[in-house]
């Protein structure tokens, strides 16, 4: 697709800042962030049943063919550069809406300091439904420069539809809360702790550039690593923006932060945001319990809504990631959970760091909003277990969920998955009688509907064993499920 010159005049124009010279590099700078405008918007949607926003999409139209600058490399390879300006950003997130390189080709999204935060992309990332999206990269500036053997400059496909100006999430904040000091670090757990194998199956979720949830992969019956992603429906996913999806592996605080310390509610230290995959393909979803937009009809009240969405990651996993494929339980038998083996959630709160919540409380069925009796109640430990990496000894406070956790896996005490979080109560300080929170059950998920697009079954028995569990499923090097979704497959 190749656009005229003056459809990015009329952006900038729009956008009421000049183009401005950065190295010789043509340069967008984007319009200030309203923080008490955001901060307001937020505080409402805070405890919606909907996807967090983390930042302000801002719609571009931006190619080699109308934007930029073209030079040659020292080794001879055509350059193309163009940058982006975003003051009040802690982060960039970049959408393109069109993207296909020849072999040749690599892009490379450089930050503020002239250098990459995450891996170059090229024509291994092209896929058919032919978009690609991209993690956040911090600080407020980034520079596209893509280069290209001189005999496939033609070839190149690469529309830059949207920048993400990110204003809080993914352990970075410049207005509106972080997620709580109660919540424990995913560090604070053993080496040998079996929650510490099954964490590694837990993702942070961007969808659109500007939402997030958590998710988990999840193994299937025929045990071959196939990116199967599980969140919840209510953080809408759908087959038209699958391709949006961004999971986000292993992004931990680096150490056990004290939980309920200043630390632990902090921004003074960052995990990775580096390991990723991008682009899905939506395979099912049972509907979504909360009240629904103008657009979309509320369901009737009191109905089988157990808020699950399954995708499937549109490339392999990578062996440095080392991931973890969750066992599953669809059982309709409510879990046992106690202090000697207690049942857990594992989840991004706040689109934050990776944080681990434990219950010693056996599940109930539990109803919420508009669904009936497809939900486990889950009773958040009270007082919380002490985790041999705490800095500090003594009691800690109870750890809870919060918006960004939405999607996240409640696994029983054999660290199977037995449901998505919907929602609930919790919140740090609440008392005992709100440390709640109700997970979609995949007891229900598991035929949902009835169809192929309403249910998890197909995808998770492909070989229709009739299992109800089954165990996890760590990575094998060089054993890995070749997605078959690349352009041109």
């Amino acid at each position: 697709m190749r656009c005229a010159p003056l459809l990015l005049l009329a952006l900038v124009t729009a956008f009421a800042a000049p183009v401005a010279r950065s190295d010789d590099v043509p340069t967008l700078r984007l319009p200030p962030l309203d923080f008490a405008k955001l901060n307001a918007e937020d505080a409402r949607e805070k405890f919606e049943p909907v996807a967090q926003r983390y930042a302000i999409p801002r719609a571009l139209n931006v190619s080699p063919a109308n934007a930029g600058v073209w030079d040659v490399s020292d080794d001879g390879r055509l350059r193309w550069r163009w940058r982006v300006e975003a003051p009040d950003a802690v982060h960039l997130n970049f959408g393109f809406t069109a993207y296909r390189l020849p072999r040749s080709a690599t892009l490379s999204i450089l930050a503020s300091d002239g250098e990459p935060q995450f891996r170059s992309f090229d024509a291994n990332d092209n896929e058919a439904h032919g978009e690609l999206w991209t993690p956040p990269v911090f600080g407020t500036a980034a520079t596209l420069e893509l280069t290209v053997a001189p005999r496939e400059r033609a070839a190149v496909e690469l529309v830059l539809g949207q920048v993400g100006q990110g204003y809080r999430g993914f352990g970075r904040i410049a207005a509106g809360a972080k997620s709580g000091s109660c919540n424990a670090d995913t560090m604070c757990l053993a080496a040998a702790d079996p929650w510490s194998t099954v964490r590694r199956a837990v993702g942070a979720m961007s969808r659109g550039g500007s939402r997030f949830c958590t998710g988990s992969l999840v193994n299937n019956t025929a045990n071959d690593r196939r990116m199967y992603f599980i969140t919840a429906s209510h953080c809408q996913v759908t087959a038209a923006n699958a391709a949006t999806l961004v999971a986000i592996w292993n992004f931990e605080s680096p150490t056990c932060r004290q939980p309920g310390s200043a630390a632990s509610g902090s921004g003074a230290v960052v995990g990775s945001t580096t390991q990723f995959n991008s682009g899905a393909v939506f395979r099912a979803a049972t509907v979504n319990p909360f009240p629904a937009t103008p657009s979309d009809p509320n369901p009737p009240a009191g109905g089988p809504y157990s808020d699950t969405t399954l995708v499937e990651l549109d490339d392999p996993a990578d062996p440095a990631h080392n991931l973890y494929w969750a066992g599953w339980d669809r059982g309709a038998t409510p879990a046992q959970c106690s202090a000697a083996s207690p049942c857990a959630s594992i989840h991004h709160p706040d689109g934050d760091e990776k944080r681990i919540t434990f219950s010693h409380t056996n599940l109930v069925v539990g109803n919420i909003a508009r669904a009936a009796n497809v939900h486990w109640f889950v009773q958040w430990a009270n007082p919380a277990p002490l985790l041999p990496n705490f800095p500090m000894p003594g009691a800690v406070p109870p750890s809870v969920t919060e918006p960004g956790s939405s999607g996240s896996p409640l696994y029983n005490a054999s660290q199977r998955l037995v449901g998505v979080l919907s929602g609930g109560a919790s919140i740090c300080g609440a008392s005992n009688a709100s440390l709640n929170d109700l997970y979609g059950q995949l007891a229900h998920a598991w035929e949902g509907l009835g169809t192929d697009a309403t249910r998890v079954r197909p995808w998770l028995d492909p070989g229709n064993t009739g299992a109800t569990t089954i165990g996890g499923l760590a990575p094998v090097s060089g054993v890995l499920f070749r997605s078959g979704f690349e352009d041109g497959e």
